[in-house]
């Protein structure tokens, strides 16, 4: 495997309960210590060729100290660019934001992205975000910058106009600044395999294609990048770890992995997320048996069997019932 980046959860936790959230982040109160960034750099050889680091969560400026922290140390080793994700819920003020965002430069951010949609509202006030992409815009920072907002799939229900508030949100948020505006669709993992209805009885049976599909695609079992989470586990898809620091250089997790060194991976290689469903009825684990689509029968499916595998972790990545944000 060679990176051309990693992007670092620095936490699970959020002051946000989004409906369509990858995470459980209720309780989830832990938040990266430096050390997890020195034994990932402490190799030159595995980093030298990236491109790019990004640090998200949950939200990482819930605890701006521990933040500020990473990101400098991430700097001393890394000069090139460093992105960040957040939901700006801390942009409550003109000059509270815009020294935030100072501060963020002198740590070396080189771009921002701001969540701002349906989902993130009912937590966090539009003028934050609107507040801090103004900011943004006027300090600068011109690399990897955009206002993200989550859009349904067009068969789900009520997408038009759950979509259609998306993206006045996101126009209200931009205003004349020109910030990209960068809508994803929601995937079937996490709080979002809840809102992606209706079920299909019949299995998706196609191969994996979201694998480490975030900012550069290389194959799904030939990632360009990795996650780094809090608790110093290396993952290929949130919930798949194939390493942990504190247990394995960082480098020999990247040098050595393998798509046959675990079970879970070698099925999602040879056979898809359909193999995993297999796998779970050979097991006799229960399992939901309809499914939007495959990304939908490999989350469900590691959901089920993540008691049994070592390897399908945190529990911050499979997250049960429903979060408070219920869809129209």
């Amino acid at each position: 495997m060679k990176l051309t980046g990693i992007t670092f959860l620095s936490t699970y936790n959020c002051n946000a309960s989004c409906s369509h959230c990858f995470f459980e982040t209720k309780g989830a109160s832990k938040y990266m210590d430096t050390d997890i960034i020195h034994k990932v750099f402490e190799d030159s050889s595995i980093t030298k060729h990236m491109t790019w680091v990004h640090v998200s969560g949950g939200e990482i400026l819930i605890n701006q100290p521990k933040c500020f922290e990473i990101l400098e140390t991430i700097h001393s080793y890394f000069k090139k660019n460093i992105g960040i994700s957040t939901n700006a819920f801390w942009a409550k003020n003109k000059k509270l934001t815009f020294n935030t965002i100072q501060k963020l430069i002198s740590y070396g951010v080189t771009g921002i992205a701001v969540s701002a949609d349906y989902f993130h509202s009912p937590y966090i006030p539009i003028t934050n975000a609107k507040r801090a992409v103004q900011a943004i815009v006027e300090n600068g920072i011109r690399t990897h910058c955009y206002i993200m907002g989550a859009r349904c799939n067009v068969d789900i229900v009520n997408s038009t106009e759950i979509n259609s508030i998306c993206q006045h949100i996101a126009e209200h948020v931009q205003n004349k600044t020109n910030m990209p505006l960068a809508p994803t669709q929601i995937r079937s993992i996490g709080f979002g395999s809840n809102i992606n209805i209706p079920k299909k009885t019949k299995i998706p049976n196609g191969m994996c294609s979201e694998l480490s599909e975030c900012l550069g695609k290389r194959g799904p079992m030939n990632p360009s990048m990795v996650w780094v989470d809090c608790y110093g586990n290396v993952m290929i898809c949130y919930g798949i770890i194939i390493g942990n620091v504190f247990k394995t250089d960082f480098s020999t997790i990247i040098s050595e992995y393998t798509p046959k060194q675990n079970k879970i991976i070698s099925i999602l290689a040879k056979q898809g997320p359909k193999g995993l469903y297999e796998l779970a009825q050979t097991l006799k684990i229960k399992t939901p048996h309809k499914f939007y689509d495959e990304c939908d029968v490999c989350f469900s499916c590691r959901k089920a069997l993540q008691k049994h595998f070592e390897e399908l972790g945190p529990p911050e990545c499979y997250p049960t019932g429903f979060n408070n944000n219920t869809i129209l």
